[in-house]
C-alpha cells in the first residue's frame, strides 16, 4: 500500500491540497473553489466530498492540516471551525490526522513564524515554485498562488513527522 500524505490548506473560497509521496515527490495539487452563493454546508460538503475523493483517489494514510486560529474573532473564524469539521467527519477514519498551526508551519517553511504568504511561495523548491506560478497566477487573487505553497509545506511536514514516527516504532 502506497503511503501518501496530503496537505490540506482549507478555506471556504479556495481550499488548496497537494499530496506526496514518502520521498516529497508531488503526486497531485490542486484547489477546490466555492463561491458566496451557496450556503455555508453546501460549501462544506462539496469541500469535504472532494477532500475525501482525493485521499482515497491517492492512498493518503496521512493529512497534514492548518490548525485553526483559537484567538481570532469573527464568522469567518466559525465558518473555518464549521469547514473543519465537515473535512474531520468526511476523511477522520481514512487515515491519520496531524494539525500545524500557522506560526509553526510559517517557521518550518520559511525559518520565521511571522513570514508572509509571498515568504512561502518564494521558499517552495524549484521547479515547483515556477510550475506554481505559472498555474496559479491567471486567476486572479483566489487563484491559489497563496494558497498552494501553505499546502505543499504542510504536505511536507506530514511526511517529516509521518516517517520519523515510523522508524521510531
Amino acid at each position: 500500500m502506497s503511503e501518501n500524505v496530503i496537505g490540506i490548506d482549507q478555506s471556504l473560497t479556495g481550499t488548496a491540497y497537494v499530496v506526496m509521496d514518502k520521498h516529497k515527490k508531488i503526486i497531485v495539487h490542486g484547489m477546490i473553489r466555492t463561491t458566496k452563493e451557496d450556503s455555508l454546508q453546501i460549501r462544506c460538503g462539496r469541500i469535504s466530498q472532494e477532500l475525501k475523493n482525493v485521499v482515497v483517489n491517492c492512498n493518503a494514510s496521512l493529512v497534514s492540516i492548518e490548525g485553526l486560529s483559537y484567538g481570532s474573532i469573527g464568522n469567518a473564524t466559525r465558518n473555518l471551525a464549521v469547514l473543519m469539521g465537515w473535512i474531520q467527519s468526511a476523511i477522520y477514519y481514512e487515515t491519520c490526522w496531524l494539525e500545524t498551526p500557522a506560526t509553526t508551519l510559517k517557521k518550518y517553511a520559511t525559518g520565521n513564524g511571522k513570514a508572509k504568504k509571498h515568504n512561502m511561495l518564494e521558499s517552495l523548491p524549484e521547479p515547483f515554485q515556477q510550475e506554481v506560478k505559472d498555474t496559479y497566477r491567471k486567476s486572479g487573487k483566489l487563484s491559489g498562488l497563496e494558497d498552494i505553497p501553505d499546502a505543499y509545506w504542510l504536505a511536507c511536514r506530514g511526511v517529516d513527522d509521518f516517517y520519523s514516527q515510523e522508524e521510531n516504532l
